[in-house]
């Protein structure tokens, strides 16, 4: 009897320890397959459809490189700060459900192209040395969740993505860099559309470039360049996207910004200095963009609406967020930008107040109005986003 218990719980024993010696082989597995299967999906094989996200390359964007002289008024969206994961860290369902809504809108009403200008999701790069607590792996659930609702917009439409300062971090590096274009393509490009020349500028490094100076110089020598280039061709318009505003208020503002930004009713509260590029950093911008002839610079971060037009014409366009507002931002939604051959209209609006259609009309007093239509009628809400697959 005492051998025959003695052999069960032998048996029993060695049974447990199976189990769980299978159990860390198959995480580890798991945690292998993951990582390879992000990195291997990175980069499309030869021959495949090319998706959006890897149309950003060689400082270009493919099908948007032969529009170089003026073809009609259009009007494009701008959206910002997706940044799936803010509202709740641990349950971004909220920001899918305004994105589903805002891809919606985009396809009915088809616009020339929709920009997205960064914070494509909430949580910070892994391996950033500013943000060494980042889980790489809700990182990788949020982008997988970004690109399937993103990924809805009309394959007429081109969808361009911006990267902010949780996409690269807030001191980014080459590695950080890296990692981002691993999944969108080129973190600085330009393009052209109805004869206006488009540059996308990754403003994190103008906002701190301590980290990767070598990047931040070339980039500032590729856009002086671009600048000096578009203004050659005559370009109908130049226009810059950018996650970080190029300034709040006042060109010449320094860190000494006015004002608070909370968030959360009042659970987060930050200087307003945050926001902007620093005056050492802009000012040499600034001046290159008076210089040659920039219409207008659109922008993203400070979660609500802002901007100036300055004496040269220059005008600084912030856009509200997609996602989470701060406290007394005007409501989850996205900017309507009219492009005239003269001028631009453009207005924010929130997701319940899309207007109906967009209409478009190249006579010089209406490319200054901003006559908009109301929003179609709902006679039901909007249906839920269709069901994710579990990550």
């Amino acid at each position: 009897y005492q051998r025959r218990v003695h052999g069960t719980l032998s048996e029993c024993l060695f049974f447990f320890r199976f189990v769980f010696y299978f159990y860390d082989v198959c995480c580890v597995l798991k945690k292998s397959f993951s990582i390879s299967n992000v990195v291997m999906a990175a980069v499309p094989p030869p021959g495949a459809v090319v998706p959006n996200w890897f149309k950003a390359k060689d400082r270009q964007f493919e099908g948007l490189t032969t529009e170089t002289r003026w073809q009609g008024s259009f009007f494009f969206a701008q959206l910002a700060d997706t940044q799936f994961g803010m509202i709740s860290r641990n349950d971004w369902s909220k920001d899918i459900a305004l994105a589903h809504q805002a891809v919606q809108q985009i396809n009915r009403l088809q616009p020339k192209f929709v920009i997205v200008c960064g914070d494509l999701v909430d949580e910070f790069p892994d391996g950033s040395p500013a943000h060494p607590t980042a889980d790489a792996d809700m990182r990788r659930r949020q982008l997988l969740d970004f690109k399937e609702i993103l990924g809805g917009v009309d394959e007429n439409i081109p969808l361009i993505c911006v990267c902010g300062n949780h996409d690269v971090g807030n001191r980014p590096t080459q590695a950080t860099i890296d990692s981002y274009k691993s999944e969108f393509g080129d973190d600085y490009f330009a393009f052209w559309v109805s004869g206006c020349r488009c540059l996308v500028v990754n403003s994190n490094l103008y906002s701190d470039p301590s980290l990767a100076l070598e990047l931040y110089q070339k980039q500032h020598e590729w856009l002086v360049a671009e600048l000096g280039a578009a203004q050659e061709a005559n370009a109908q318009h130049i226009f810059v996207f950018s996650h970080h505003p190029w300034f709040l208020f006042d060109p010449e503002e320094t860190d000494d910004v006015p004002g608070k930004w909370s968030y959360g009713n009042g659970r987060v509260v930050i200087s307003n200095s945050y926001f902007h590029i620093p005056y050492p950093q802009r000012a040499p911008v600034i001046q290159a963009f008076e210089q040659h002839g920039v219409r207008a610079c659109f922008a993203g971060h400070w979660h609500r609406c802002g901007g100036m037009t300055l004496p040269s014409g220059l005008e600084m366009v912030i856009t509200g967020a997609l996602g989470g507002q701060a406290d007394g931002a005007e409501g989850s939604g996205f900017r309507l930008v009219k492009v005239f051959p003269n001028g631009i209209v453009h207005r924010y609006f929130p997701l319940a107040s899309i207007p109906a259609t967009v209409p478009l009309d190249d006579d010089d007093d209406d490319a200054h109005s901003a006559d908009w239509p109301p929003p179609p009628p709902s006679p039901s809400p909007s249906p839920p986003p269709p069901p994710l697959p579990t990550k």
